[in-house]
């Protein structure tokens, strides 16, 4: 022993050991870079004979184990095994070794000292060896990834795999590890174009090669004029064609940092909004109605959970979700009901799941992959155009052939009858169609523009002219998801509003000495799952939730409506939430003042008018 130290007795040590609990957090890999060989620090190990044996024997059961060396002066644990197991599954196989001697294998511990609560042996463990190492090997690019069955799984056994707490979440700490293990949770965003690219696809048509070789052959033979003529109609067209589409560029790359999306999570045991980017692997996402899903994700527990994967699946019906494992693992997508996408949206119940794959790794993420992999194919003008510049081009140079060769047999010079060729190639083809297909694509793209529409290429103008009806997708998608009351219907009146405020009412009172008016906004501020947050250095308010309940508390806040003070009085004591066969969400508040409570509901105006028995006039 260094400096003298004292080795302690066995009855401490075990005593020692036994107090510090035994879980993953006393286990850790210090070497697994060799290939069948790992070595682990196990805390408890230093000095202890007695679990020093335990260890070994147990070990050298598992029929996979070809050798195992503890030593009792480092705390470490040498383990040599065959290719069916890694590193990981020695670690699932030590914690449930540890556990058993937690449990039976050493002396009772003292009265005077308490007794820590059972550890449970990790629920991965009982999976095979095969597929524990099919789960957690390192992240595999392309379609691999994506072959992980999740859905096969329990959900403990999930959670158990990725390392988190099915109730309290990950720790920030790892939480912020595992965002540099994985990376952000963001698609891979493709290349923009580059202002060479787009130049140069100004000039890629068989008619613009053809004046510009023709440009190229008259400088050769000295008519200067001729080639300064047909290249200042052909840089015209690529300088038009450029300008036109660099803008349209950068508008479009503008468009991405108007939408920020986050999402909901439980870390150490409480909930947190977070940007979207930030929620890594080991997450707990919590699904509510109206949010996107964040990432890949195991479902833990859900109570009336629908999910919208159309833009996934293209089914145009809701999900029904449900924790349950699945058997097969080829079961299709569309019909994995323990899972839910990144993209796709909640649109009842409620839930918890656990983040198992992020940004490029996700389903998604390997469609965008595919999709980027995709040529794009040319619109019908650019069909037209190339089939006839190739006609043109095939004709022209036949018949610039047949002038040559007779001029020459004829006796003409060659420099002579190649400018003669030159100058009927350049007179045959036309040079002002690029340009004029061009000038025309630019004047419909800047109408377009005028009009709020963003077109990236030239060409697709034409395709668009021919659009009749248009299918857009749903908020958020390709709007700014951000939702406004414009009209309120309270009392048989309709009430305009106008950036979050009411006009003037028909008989000129103020709109909150109208009951049914301030009575609706009361519901709207108390039966809502908005999160309120005050920004210590502006003092701004800031609202976190759905779209929709996010306009309907704007409106509330701007008309005058005491929220924090309605919250305080009408203390919250239960939600439901709104599901696939029940239209409406409800809230339970106690009274400010009396033994009673009040419950407060919104939804479809169907499902909340069959609740209703009695209609208020006159605010009574």
């Amino acid at each position: 022993m260094e400096n003298g130290a004292r080795p302690r007795p066995a009855a401490a040590r075990d005593r020692r050991f036994r107090r510090e609990g035994v879980g993953a957090n006393m286990i850790q890999a210090i070497h697994t870079q060799v290939e069948g060989r790992a070595r682990f620090r196990i805390e408890g190990l230093f000095g202890s004979e007695h679990l020093k044996r335990v260890l070994e024997q147990r070990l050298f059961r598992e029929k996979d184990i070809v050798s195992v060396s503890a030593n009792i002066l480092t705390g470490n644990l040498l383990v040599n095994f065959n290719s069916n197991n890694n590193h990981h599954s020695i670690g699932f196989l030590l914690e449930d070794i540890l556990v058993e001697v937690h449990e039976k294998g050493l002396p009772a511990i003292p009265p005077a000292e308490p007794l820590e609560p059972k550890a449970r042996p990790s629920p991965a463990r009982k999976l095979p060896v095969e597929t524990l190492k099919r789960f957690l090997s390192p992240e595999a690019e392309g379609p691999a990834h994506l072959q992980k069955p999740w859905h096969t799984l329990d959900a403990s056994a999930a959670a158990a795999i990725v390392r988190t707490d099915a109730r309290t979440g990950l720790a920030a700490g790892e939480a912020a590890e595992r965002l540099k293990a994985y990376g952000h949770n963001e698609l891979p965003k493709p290349e923009p174009r580059s202002g060479a690219e787009i130049f140069f696809q100004q000039l890629n048509s068989l008619p613009v090669m053809l004046l510009g070789a023709a440009a190229g052959i008259s400088v050769l033979t000295g008519g200067l004029l001729d080639a300064a003529v047909i290249g200042g109609v052909v840089l015209a067209n690529a300088v038009i064609g450029y300008f036109t589409e660099s803008g349209a560029e950068k508008s479009m790359e503008s468009l991405k940092d108007l939408v920020h999306p986050t999402a909901e999570v439980i870390r150490e045991g409480r909930p947190v909004h977070l940007a979207v980017e930030e929620v890594t692997v080991g997450d707990l996402l919590v699904l509510k109605p109206g949010t996107y899903v964040a990432a890949d994700s195991r479902i833990i527990s859900a109570d009336r959970l629908s999910i919208d994967e159309s833009m996934l699946t293209g089914e145009s019906l809701p999900v029904h979700k449900e924790p349950a494992r699945l058997r097969h693992e080829n079961t299709p997508l569309a019909d994995r009901a323990n899972m839910v996408y990144m993209g796709t949206l909640v649109t009842g119940g409620q839930g918890l799941a656990v983040v198992v794959a992020v940004g490029r790794f996700t389903q998604v993420g390997m469609l965008q992959a595919l999709l980027a992999e995709t040529q794009t194919p040319p619109t019908p003008i650019e069909l037209q155009l190339a089939r006839m510049g190739n006609q043109l081009v095939m004709a022209c140079g036949a018949i610039c052939g047949v002038v040559f060769g007779i001029g020459f047999l004829r006796g003409y010079g060659l420099v002579q009858m190649l400018q003669m060729s030159i100058s009927l190639a350049a007179s045959a083809v036309p040079e002002g169609l690029p340009a004029a297909a061009t000038i025309n694509f630019a004047m419909g793209i800047t109408d377009l523009r005028r009009h709020g529409v963003l077109v990236r290429k030239l060409q697709a103008v034409e395709t668009l002219g021919a659009v009749q009806t248009i299918c857009l997708d749903k908020t958020g998608t390709i709007t700014e998801n951000r939702m406004a009351v414009t009209e309120i219907l309270a009392g048989r009146t309709r009430y305009a509003v106008v950036g979050d405020t009411f006009g003037p009412a028909p008989d000129g009172r103020d709109v909150l000495a109208i009951g049914e008016i301030r009575h609706l906004l009361i519901v709207c501020a108390l039966c809502n799952e908005i999160k309120i947050t005050v920004d210590k250095e502006s003092g701004a308010v800031n609202l976190f939730g759905s779209s929709t309940e996010t306009a309907l508390m704007r409106v509330a806040a701007a008309t005058g409506i005491d929220i924090a003070g309605l919250q305080e009085d009408f203390r919250f004591v239960g939600l439901r939430l709104r599901a696939e066969n029940r239209l409406y969400m409800s809230s339970l508040h106690s009274c400010p003042s009396e033994d009673c409570r009040y419950i407060f509901s919104k939804g479809s105006p169907h499902d909340v008018l069959d609740l209703c028995n009695r209609e208020m006039v006159d605010g009574r």
